[in-house]
């Protein structure tokens, strides 16, 4: 309690300085919200985007699908945690369980966002240990200038884990303003939830020297069972309240709330700062999920109690360094370390095998502790007026943690705080208690430092060449990447990309691209104490065709790809540590833009997305035999089809409202899903979210946003093994859910204030 009221005093204390700084605050640049929102239409084929070549070039060149995301839409939709943008993206299936976001990017199902590179400002941003992004509300978004959505494998350009895809947020920069000066930006949301948002967010430019600083603090309840319209049978609070069950655990608290009800509290901070001197650039990127409880409804609630909190963190700091070294050579440089950690606890309940209605229960605590430094050296080369050369290298160290440090937990894990002969009263572990038990004692924290016997150095290099033809009408991009680590070995990944531009309205793109994603450390050294490890894991393998048209008329940019997709070594679920699967996907997606000047006497503007997906995995959930088999089936938990349709309607110069329509189309269930075996499939869902602005002046503005309007109950997919099954005549039959319930309607009121 001392920390968060020291907290809160802390910011408290911030906003008084900096509305007493932006008082003294030059005039800055940047659009008001009717600039924002009478950007010409081919404008945005315009944008440069540096995701996918690693250089700037416009959308219509860049060999890929992408799609860009503004601020003005971020802003005009009043998105309040950065995994809601998700929802309204082609070729993405989302669960939104608070307080964590999972995705599926084209039909790909896989643990905790592993499959696509995160990146934020062209820098990796990802948790190095399972090579997975973490959405839990800590980005700043109303410092977002845009973020960069690339489809397809791309490892020839960004090297492993660029798998399924890219999301690259990149963050308002100083340096691009016109003039010399200092700005200063807040933003307060208070929503459902109980749910406080505080953004601060400012830089400045001075000649050669420009900085930025961005952070963001939010603090929630979250939601409680009676805000989920539907539920499932695993998490009603009387399975937290069976003595049988969890027997004196129930007498235990967590962050002092008792354990026989359901919480969900988050609390997130994040920073965001850079300062830029002629050709050098210093940047840090911090963020931290405080005591975070981020189970959600995952889990069983007879199986584990969803009030553990967990706290994860990450942090990059980089330099950077651009030297013109003549007329034609630009070189890049860049030092990178960052680190991601995560601690927490686990509660859990797991089956007595001589009377399924008892448990063995534990509270454990687990960490992870895991570093790399990394350079990058790119060299930039106008050969010719029609030919470009692009060549670098990477060098990367990691440590990483073998397992989890779990204490408290099962014999046969490891625990740095561990007593040599302690297994505990039931010879189980030392932390492993009995339902019947009369007192349940914990019995150790893992220690603040991770020893080194629980640490690996895996060391990696990897070589590049891409060249980029241009004369008149074609473009040509081939890459080619090496990459070699001291682990898993070494991949060779091409990529070839033909641009045709037929005419001023039409763009046509035949691309092939291959990638790489690197086996999670969980899995290779076995995570924690009943996790199989395999050393002998081996990257997975994307390899993609892709025929992409591009056709701009007056009032629309119709955007469409045609794409089949082939991965080998697929690790089909976390839990089967083994290089066992296959898949192809194939799919359709539209991506269309749309803008007239007078609908009703009205300006419109919005984007009209279609998705089709479809494909096979080549290995099947045998439930009788509990193993995995060779025979094909269906993608499961992903939606054949999916449709968003969005629109922003200017009522006036001061208001503007904002209505999106997502249709998530039938989805049949994952193989490995208890509820397969019963054909049970989740049925389609149309939804609805929408914002109104009010521009109050130039540096005010108010949003009013409502998410899932009308209130609909439904269910996303279980994670990983959805194993739970729904015979509520007796226990769960695994620790997921085989269906999550979906959270109901909510809404947020966000204040924002420009300073000059």
């Amino acid at each position: 309690m001392y920390l968060r009221v020291t907290r809160s005093h802390f910011l408290l204390c911030t906003i008084l300085l900096l509305f007493s700084y932006g008082l003294h605050a030059n005039e800055r640049d940047e659009y008001s919200i009717e600039d924002l929102f009478n950007i010409p239409l081919d404008e945005l084929l315009k944008i440069k985007v540096t995701t996918a070549s690693d250089i700037d070039e416009s959308l219509k060149n860049a060999p890929g699908a992408m799609v860009i995301v503004t601020a003005s839409e971020i802003a005009e939709r009043g998105y309040q945690r950065f995994g809601e943008i998700f929802n309204d993206l082609p070729g993405f299936d989302v669960t939104l369980q608070y307080p964590q976001t999972f995705f599926y990017q084209r039909g790909f199902r896989n643990s905790n966002n592993q499959r696509t590179l995160f990146l934020i400002n062209d820098v990796e941003a990802g948790l190095l240990w399972n090579q997975g992004g973490s959405f839990l509300g800590q980005l700043p978004i109303s410092r977002i200038e845009r973020v960069e959505i690339l489809y397809g494998p791309v490892s020839a350009v960004h090297g492993a884990n660029a798998f399924l895809g890219v999301v690259n947020i990149i963050t308002k920069d100083a340096k691009n303003n016109n003039s010399d000066g200092d700005s200063l930006h807040a933003q307060i949301d208070y929503g459902s939830y109980n749910t406080k948002v505080l953004e601060l967010g400012g830089g400045g430019k001075h000649g050669a020297l420009s900085y930025n600083l961005n952070g963001r603090w939010l603090e929630s309840n979250g939601p409680s069972l009676s805000d989920y319209p539907k539920e499932f049978g695993y998490t009603d609070e009387s399975w937290l309240q069976n003595s049988d069950i969890w027997g004196p655990m129930l007498q235990q608290k967590n962050n002092n709330e008792a354990l026989d009800e359901f919480h969900s509290p988050k609390e997130t901070i994040s920073l965001l700062v850079d300062a830029q001197l002629y050709n050098w650039k210093l940047g840090l990127t911090y963020w931290d999920n405080l005591n975070t409880a981020n189970y959600g409804l995952v889990y069983s609630f007879d199986h584990s109690n969803p009030n553990a909190a967990w706290a994860s963190n990450s942090k990059q700091l980089y330099l950077t360094n651009t030297m013109q070294a003549s007329t034609n050579t630009l070189i890049n440089s860049r030092l990178l370390w960052r680190s991601s950690g995560l601690n927490g606890e686990f509660i859990e309940a797991f089956p007595d095998a001589d009377n399924p209605n008892y448990s063995y229960i534990s509270f454990s605590s687990w960490r992870l502790e895991n570093t790399a430094w990394s350079f990058h050296q790119d060299f930039d080369i106008k050969l010719t007026p029609q030919w470009q050369l692009q060549t670098g290298y990477q060098v990367e160290r990691k440590k990483l943690s073998r397992n989890y440090d779990t204490c408290s937990y099962w014999s046969g894990g490891f625990c740095s705080s561990a007593v040599e002969g302690d297994d505990g009263p039931h010879g189980l572990g030392a932390g492993i208690g009995h339902s019947t038990d009369a007192h349940y004692t914990a019995s150790s924290q893992p220690l603040h430092d991770m020893p080194s016997a629980n640490l690996t150095d895996v060391n990696s290099r990897g070589l590049y060449l891409q060249t980029i033809f241009n004369e008149s009408v074609y473009r040509l991009n081939f890459g080619v990447r090496y990459d070699d680590t001291s682990l898993w070995g070494n991949v060779l990944s091409p990529r070839l990309a033909g641009i045709y531009q037929a005419n001023e309205i039409n763009t046509i793109k035949l691309i092939y691209g291959e990638a790489f994603q690197e086996p999670p450390a969980k899995l290779i050294w076995g995570g924690f104490s009943g996790r199989k490890a395999n050393p002998d894991l081996e990257p997975e393998k994307a390899k993609n065709v892709e025929l992409i048209w591009i056709n701009q008329s007056n009032h629309f940019i119709h955007d469409m790809s045609l794409f089949v997709s082939y991965y080998d070594n697929v690790i089909v679920v976390d839990e089967l540590a083994r290089n066992i699967g296959s898949k192809r996907i194939h799919g359709f997606e539209y991506r269309g833009r749309f803008e007239y000047d007078d609908v009703l006497g009205k300006p419109l503007k919005g984007y009209l997305y279609y998705t089709y997906t479809d494909g096979t995995d080549q290995v099947s959930y045998d439930h009788n035999a509990s193993q995995w088999v060779k025979q094909d089936t269906k993608l499961g938990d992903i939606a054949k089809h999916k449709l968003n349709l969005g629109g922003d309607v200017t009522l006036n110069s001061n208001w503007m409202f904002n209505i999106r329509l997502r249709f998530i189309g039938k989805r049949e269930l994952f193989s490995r899903n208890t509820l397969s075996q019963q054909n049970i499939s989740i049925s389609s869902v149309t939804l609805f979210d929408t914002s109104l602005r009010w521009n109050a002046n130039r540096n005010v503005n108010f949003t009013l946003a409502v998410n899932n309007v009308f209130d609909r109950g439904y269910y996303y997919p279980g994670k990983d093994s959805a194993d739970s099954g729904d015979n509520l005549e007796q226990r769960a039959g695994g620790f997921f859910n085989s269906l999550i319930p979906a959270e109901g309607r909510s809404l947020h009121l966000a204040l924002r204030y420009n300073f000059n």
